[in-house]
């Protein structure tokens, strides 16, 4: 039975693979299938398989009726080991799927430019083509849409005759504006390639084992045939005005470039690209560059201009790799199509100014943000040295680490109400920082932001009335500072704002909107956190490390606990999850080890992952009706002890809060938790609401 299914599979497979030599009527020698009520193409037949010499006509007459011939059809010549040449009339506009698949004599072949399409593996072991030549011109044939590299005849012929004509150096015309997949897949005969701004892309594999580059290229990665060249790169590298291309990306250049003007097709330049290009002083980049790789210029220290094809908009858009990917290091200004930059006018179109945008851009003097921006990228203006005035638009949230650092003559900066997260550094060296009649006790404010602190502090700190916003690393490593008082017109408290210090309890205010992540990371003896009301969010990683921890309340005001929020609290055993939590991020309690008791009030169980919990035996408690849908849940449905959470009333009289007295209301014990029920809203014994 077993050799009886494997025979009906083998007859089947080969039923699906074999041609079945299917036509409509036979003409000379060839086959066809009529394929419209005037058109034909050349069929698939057994008899092809011992035709020496084929010639298609551009017509062909049946029934009285005259056919045009406009297609080689699928398999048409598959496995003509004997035949040695073919002719192809203008008319035919596809050459179908292994047309010309194994014809193992066929040593030339003249493609006519009616051809528009060449299916997958048309040109297949076609082991002793040594010509491929195309009646029309080079742009006509990167037009045309190769299916595979097989498709292509260059795939084993290795060169390409355009009207009998070896073309060895490539020049795309400026009416190309795009270079099809495979074109010159495997051409070994190239020996260089110009390709003009014209071009906005250049297909896959288009070059591939494209062996005409030399050695001797600053990136220290020599294209030698047989390494890179021939087997190294997906996309075969070209050299154009001393720039090595691969693809849409610059992956290198020579090492006498003095000046490089990238082409419009080219959309990255690669890490190192440029690096060491010493004799470099003037480089052009184009608008439709969208990312600058690490060290694209590092070393360029000949660069003298930075030119820029589009505007400040696109300019912004450009991710910088690092310091050195930004050829502004080098050059220190930035020309927008040949006009220099001094008072730079961000328009209302940008959302964002990308890291190192305008880093070291010293001719910079004014710097206008438009409203429409949410973020100031890192280092986004780090020694912009000759920048005396910055006006930031209102619609500006965050400001990047160190985005205004060595801004030495920066005098003049305004922090919109919207700004709710500063990074450390921002302004550190600033004509701001370093004029000491700014410093107040030690302390710099910028509008009403606590920017930077000049003072080691000892014991307790308030911080001054008035305070909206706690820029990050302000009290960062303040290891004798035990306690923070946080007034009542704290809004927003930066990442790092308070890593490492040593305090003991933290109470956050109602009013506080924003706690960044990290902005209290590492503080091992804390082991008290009350949250306030006006928290949306825990960001990722605000309490990790926080070792002394032992218990948690999540208000119902919390919608997501952030990743890694409280990852290694080790001390921690009991989490109180507010009702309004929808997510909680990934090692969200990751290594909280001693963690026995989880409290959500969550109708529905949030969405979490099995690495936002250290083990699944800690005892879990969710409202009644929603046991069933926990247990059903892919990550709470792990946990082994799944209980209700019930709920009786106690006889205590009188509990007191942190912050007020709760008489006159019910006592709740729920699994063992003393709760306070007061006019529909539960509170902790501490006071605080659920």
């Amino acid at each position: 039975m077993k050799h009886l299914l494997y025979l009906l599979c083998t007859l089947l497979l080969l039923a699906i693979i074999s041609p079945t030599y299917a036509y409509d009527f036979q003409s000379g020698d060839l086959y066809y299938n009529i394929t419209s009520n005037t058109t034909v193409e050349v069929a698939s037949h057994y008899d092809h398989e011992d035709l020496v010499t084929a010639i298609i006509p551009k017509n062909v007459i049946y029934n009285n009726i005259n056919y045009k011939v406009t297609n080689i059809g699928d398999q048409a010549f598959d496995n003509c080991s004997s035949l040695t040449s073919i002719t192809i009339p203008n008319s035919v506009t596809s050459i179908g799927y292994a047309a010309f698949r194994n014809c193992y004599s066929l040593t030339s072949v003249t493609i006519p430019n009616s051809v528009t399409s060449i299916g997958w593996q048309a040109f297949y072991g076609c082991s002793s083509l040594n010509k491929t030549n195309y009646v029309g011109n080079i742009a006509e044939w990167c037009n045309i849409d190769f299916a595979a590299t097989d498709a292509n005849p260059i795939c084993c012929s290795h060169n390409l005759y355009i009207n009998n004509q070896e073309i060895k150096d490539l020049v795309i015309p400026n009416t190309v504006d795009s270079i099809q997949d495979y074109a010159f897949y495997e051409c070994f005969s190239l020996k260089s390639v110009t390709i003009p701004n014209s071009v906005k892309s250049i297909g896959y594999f288009t070059f591939f084992r494209c062996c005409f580059l030399k050695k001797d290229f600053v990136n220290n990665s020599p294209l030698d045939a047989e390494e890179n060249g021939y087997w190294g790169a997906l996309v075969g590298e070209i050299e154009v005005d001393g720039m090595i291309i691969q693809g849409t990306t610059v992956v290198g250049c020579r090492k006498n470039v003095t000046i490089a003007t990238i082409p419009n097709y080219i959309t990255r330049i690669g890490s190192n690209a440029f690096a060491k290009c010493s004799s470099l002083t003037l480089v052009t980049i184009s608008s439709r560059i969208n990312s600058i790789e690490s060290s694209a210029f590092d070393g360029c220290d000949a660069l003298t201009k930075t030119n820029y094809t589009g505007d400040i908009a696109g300019w912004c858009a450009i991710k910088f790799g690092g310091l050195s990917a930004n050829p502004i290091s080098n050059s220190h200004n930035l020309y927008i199509n040949n006009q220099e930059i001094r008072d730079l006018v961000i328009p209302n179109t940008v959302d964002s100014i990308h890291n190192y945008a305008f880093y070291e851009c010293f001719s910079l003097t004014s710097v206008s943000i438009g409203n429409s921006v949410t973020s100031i990228g890192d280092y986004a203006f780090d020694g912009c040295s000759s920048l005396t005035s910055v006006t930031i638009g209102n619609s500006v949230m965050s400001i990047g680490k160190n985005a205004f650092f060595n801004c030495s003559s920066l005098t003049s900066i305004n922090i919109p109400e919207s700004v709710t997260n500063i990074w450390y550094g921002a302004f550190d060296n600033t004509g701001i920082y370093n004029d000491e009649s700014n410093w107040e006790n030690n302390v710099l404010y910028i509008d009403n932001c606590l920017i930077a602190l000049k003072c080691y502090i000892e014991g307790e700190y308030t911080i001054k009335d008035g305070v909206r916003l706690i820029a990050g690393g302000t009290f960062w490593d303040q290891n004798n500072m035990t306690k923070v008082n946080f007034p009542n017109s704290v809004r927003s408290i930066s990442a790092l704002a308070f890593s490492t210090i040593n305090i003991t309890s933290l109470e956050i205010p109602n009013n506080v909107k924003n706690i960044e992540e990290r902005a209290f990371r590492g503080c091992r003896y804390l082991s008290t956190i009350t949250l306030g009301h006006g928290l949306t969010c825990i960001e990722d990683k605000v309490f990790q490390d926080c070792r002394a921890l032992t218990s948690i309340t999540i208000p119902n005001s919390i919608t997501r606990v952030g990743v890694s929020s409280f990852e290694n609290c080790s001390s921690l055993t009991s989490v109180t999850i507010g009702n309004g939590v929808t997510n909680i991020g990934k090692y969200a309690f990751y290594r909280c080890d001693r963690l026995s008791d989880i409290y959500c009030y969550a109708t529905l169980p949030p969405s979490s992952q099995e690495s936002s919990f250290p083990h699944f035996y800690a005892y879990v408690y969710v409202p009644c009706e929603s046991v069933q849908h926990y247990r059903a849940d892919n990550v709470w449905g792990k946990f082994q002890n799944l209980q209700c959470l019930d709920t009786e009333e106690t006889d205590i009289e009188n509990v007191k809060g942190s912050s007020q007295t709760l008489n006159n209301c019910n006592k709740l014990l729920r699994n063992g938790q003393l709760l306070i029920l007061r006019d529909g809203v539960e509170y902790t014994i501490m006071g605080h609401e659920l």
